[in-house]
């Protein structure tokens, strides 16, 4: 429909005018409008039944009426089931009357929508109840016994049908009803978080029941008293041992010797504790260990001991034959402090040395970026790294335990490619599109050096640094007039805010500048149109940014072909800054592609305007521009990226 009004405005728009008249475009009010079912459009007097697209024209204004014709929806192939007592709400409506029903209610476009209805009613109340005492009911009476009570409740609207299945359970509070449990105890006894150590006396406690309800239990405690025997029993290798405040001295000789002492002690004192006494006896036996190894390694079998003549350091004894070894062998006392037990242990060795075996593996083939690393397993030492495409058989030894005594031989056949790295550096106006990255920089971005990750040919990462320096190329406009009366001179001048620029002027198609000012006049020889090229050129370094503008300088002879609104566009083709420019200030900018659609929609309130076109595709396009004074101008532009 859009489409269509445009049609319509241009139809209007190109309309031509007459010798020495000037036409004034309508204003255009568009109108909105959804309605169900019809529409009456005052304007017209007349009504619409679907979708319609009109126009009127009264006066200098064009009425566009968009109508969209709604349509009522229908959901009966669905039921909605709705449930009370005595009636039923459904959308703020009542229903006291059970069945199924077809219901208009409005939807949230404003027509009225079908909605089936399956209202069920029931005014029957089970409820099932267990309670602990009397329960009151929903109807207000207290009952104290179980059974099955029935109650009808007259209101206005119907009868409601009670129905109570009660469990009342019992709660216990008065001691006559207690049986006392007899309770045989030790010297103390705890029960319901209390410790009694009284005997023959009747406790109670106020317990809750499987239940659920309180019930009073009592206890009658049986008590007796007793003695307590507790033995120690202890192996050690000191001279003497420390037990319930008593010094146990070994008196059958030193602590390095076998002493075969088994004696039973038994404390001075006694002990009571919570009523009952307490005995505490000791089983001693002051001994020395002998023992024998077993050890088994892959090429070498390592003892560790410590010396006794030394100076307790951690020493190792080392073992590369199979064999049994004894104390004081090949100049080793295989000999052994025990800090748990605080025993000395001599040792008799068997040690088992196992040879590795070979395990041939399969070749590795593989082709990889800058470097290979391979290992066997996490417990591997001597992993292989190569940086370089390499044909070789790599060894490795596991050594973790004896199962795994294996010299592992692995062929590999590594072709090792290679990471790139390129660095650029750009200085160029505007803007610059990385074809590393395809990312468009402009010239508000400062970059310096910015590094980012690509895959070469090979596959591998390829590393980019950019140096990019952007400048700002001119922002420049002409003032003066370019439409004259005969025998007028034209005097233009370039307004621009940036210092340091310089501006050269063209005539026609002459290729040297006619002046290097930012003013230049123009005095017509007869010519009824002369093009006028500005370039204005911001010199940075080596790097110079140029913004071009074209004007035509006219002269009115006579004819009635020239534009109500005058209008200067530049730079133009652009790639996407446009800069629109009148003396008789701008009210709106509309721009539309070669298909006729809109693509953008602008507005102003002074004499110059500028335009983002960066979201636009390469083309061409047009432009219809109303200035300040209602009057309007039909332009056309280039976008080249």
């Amino acid at each position: 429909m859009k489409k269509v009004l445009f049609s319509l405005l241009m139809a209007f728009v190109c309309l031509p005018m007459t010798f020495a008249q000037v036409k004034t475009a309508p204003v255009f009010q568009t109108i909105e409008k959804s309605a169900c079912g019809s529409y009456q459009w005052n304007r017209t007097g007349e009504t619409y039944t679907t979708d319609t697209a009109v126009m009127v024209i009264q006066n200098d204004t064009a009425f566009v009426l968009l109508l969209t014709m709604l349509e009522p929806t229908y959901d009966t192939a669905v039921t909605h089931n709705v449930t009370g007592a005595c009636n039923a709400t459904f959308r703020d409506s009542v229903f006291t009357t059970a069945g199924t029903f077809d219901v208009a209610f409005p939807t949230a476009n404003g027509c009225d929508s079908i909605v089936r209805l399956n209202i069920t009613l029931s005014n029957q109340i089970y409820d099932t109840v267990t309670n602990c005492g009397p329960y009151t009911s929903a109807w207000g009476t207290a009952y104290s016994a179980s059974g099955d009570y029935n109650f009808d409740s007259a209101g206005s609207a119907c009868t409601i049908h009670y129905h109570l299945n009660l469990t009342v359970n019992p709660k216990y509070t008065d001691t006559a009803a207690v049986v006392a449990e007899n309770v045989t105890a030790g010297c103390f006894y705890t029960w319901n978080g209390h410790t009694y150590t009284d005997t023959n006396v009747t406790h109670y406690a106020m317990l809750t029941t499987a239940d659920g309800c309180d019930s009073l239990a009592a206890m009658v405690i049986t008590g007796y008293t007793g003695n307590n025997y507790d033995t120690t029993f202890a192996r050690v290798c000191n001279k003497q041992y420390s037990w319930q405040g008593r010094t146990i001295v070994n008196l059958h000789g030193a602590a390095s010797e076998v002493v075969p002492v088994d004696t039973t002690y038994t404390a001075d004192t006694v002990i009571t504790a919570n009523g009952c006494t307490n005995y505490y006896h000791l089983d001693l036996k002051f001994v020395h260990e002998y023992d024998t190894l077993y050890r088994e390694g892959c090429e070498l079998v390592v003892y560790s001991f410590k010396s006794r003549t030394g100076a307790l350091a951690n020493d190792n004894a080392y073992f590369t034959v199979s064999g049994f070894y004894t104390a004081d062998t090949n100049g080793v006392e295989l000999y052994s402090y025990k800090q748990s037990t605080k025993c000395h242990t001599h040792h008799a060795l068997n040690v088992n040395v196992v040879t590795p075996s070979i395990d041939l593996r399969d070749t590795i083939v593989a082709d990889v970026c800058d470097r290979f690393a391979y290992a066997i397993n996490r417990l591997d030492p001597d992993s292989t790294i190569l940086t370089s495409s390499a044909l070789v058989d790599h060894v490795f030894s596991r050594r973790d335990d004896v199962d795994n005594c294996v010299d592992i031989v692995v062929p590999l056949n590594i072709t090792i490619h290679y990471s790139s790295y390129r660095d650029t550096t750009v200085i160029t106006c505007d803007t610059f599109t990385w074809d590393f990255n395809g990312k468009l920089y402009n010239y508000s971005t400062t970059v310096r050096e910015r590094v980012a990750d690509t895959v070469n040919a090979d596959g591998c990462d390829s590393i980019g640094r950019l140096n990019l320096t952007i400048n700002k190329s001119p922002e420049v406009y002409i003032e003066g007039n370019w439409i004259l009366e005969p025998g007028e001179t034209a005097m233009l001048s370039a307004v621009c805010d940036m210092p340091g620029v310089t501006y050269a002027w063209y005539r026609g198609t002459a290729t040297a500048p006619v002046s290097t000012t930012a003013s230049y006049t123009v005095e017509p020889t007869g010519d009824e149109n002369i093009d006028i090229r500005l370039e204005t050129t911001k010199t940075y370094g080596a790097n110079k940014c140029v913004t071009k503008n074209w004007i035509t300088i006219t002269t009115n002879v006579g004819i009635d072909d020239i534009d109500a609104l005058q209008v200067n566009l530049y730079p133009n083709p652009t790639s996407r800054i446009l800069n629109v420019q009148s003396a008789e200030g701008i009210a709106e900018v509309v721009i539309y592609n070669a298909i006729g659609q809109q693509v953008m929609l602008r507005k102003g309130t002074g004499e110059h305007m500028q335009l983002d076109l960066g979201s636009l595709a390469s083309g061409n396009y047009s432009l219809i521009i109303t200035g300040l004074n209602g009057e309007q101008t039909t332009r056309k532009i280039n976008v080249t990226k």
